[in-house]
């Protein structure tokens, strides 16, 4: 099956912190663009996270994060919100991400590598300058679909597997589900 070529989809995160911004967004999923190219068995390509920045105060970010979190860390943050209640962070995930996986059949397995950290910026009130942003690493991401018959669709899931981006807070495994259908590129 040929599946080079431009792709657009969605994704959906089912859990973590992330996963209540939609309903915050008005919207249940996130914009994605892809480039697959197959040579030799091997798949390669880019992804573009289509929706890559996000903005809510350091008080969202902690309830819904609140669950997941040790007593040391929900500690720290009570201490940051009694110091700073106002405090909004930006979160901005890269612009592009590089695909390697294969496709056997109809069924494809890839990972997604961002290419560059993701920008952290907090302001610690509504007037206030932001602080310096910092980089984290990001999370390789594993995907597995399966293309439709008609070679049009691919359907699948998504999950990270290790520490997530928010620095210190190591995060659960992030996973949902995605869709992607062929789409002529746009230049």
């Amino acid at each position: 099956m040929n599946i080079d070529g431009h792709w657009q989809g969605v994704y959906v995160q089912t859990n973590g912190p992330r996963a209540a911004l939609p309903f915050e967004l008005g919207r249940d999923e996130y914009a994605i663009s892809v480039d697959f190219r197959i040579e030799g068995g091997g798949l390669t390509g880019a992804m573009t996270d289509v929706d890559r920045v996000f903005e809510m105060t350091v008080q969202q970010m902690f309830e819904l994060g609140r669950n997941e979190m040790t007593p040391n860390m929900v500690r720290d943050y009570d201490e940051f919100l009694a110091a700073y209640p106002e405090a909004v962070i930006r979160i901005e995930y890269p612009e592009r991400s590089d695909l390697n996986g294969r496709l056997v059949e109809d069924r494809l397995t890839f990972t997604k590598e961002y290419l560059g950290g993701l920008q952290q910026t907090f302001t610690l009130s509504p007037d206030g300058e932001p602080e310096p942003s910092q980089s984290e690493p990001m999370s390789t991401v594993h995907y597995s679909g399966v293309v439709s018959q008609d070679g049009s669709l691919i359907e699948g899931t998504w999950e990270i597997r290790n520490s997530g981006p928010l620095g210190k807070w190591k995060t659960p495994i992030y996973s949902g589900p995605f869709r992607l259908r062929r789409f002529p590129k746009l230049d």
